[in-house]
């Protein structure tokens, strides 16, 4: 079955970017949302857009 060692691994690869990807944009959003502190409103929108993305990307499967 290497066919489908192959498809996992690549499964795997796609799946382990996605997460690197999700931990960058967590990372960010803390950066920013903290940089723009002093407006709580705009602090809070960039927090929910950011968040939201990292979300998509898979920062929301912690169990």
């Amino acid at each position: 079955m290497p066919d489908a060692a192959a498809l996992t691994g690549a499964i795997g690869l796609i799946w382990a970017t996605l997460v690197l990807g999700a931990g960058m944009i967590a990372n960010v959003a803390v950066e920013r949302t903290l940089a723009v502190a002093a407006d709580p409103e705009a602090a809070a929108a960039l927090w929910q857009t950011l968040h939201a993305v990292e979300l998509g990307l898979g920062g929301g499967n912690v169990t």
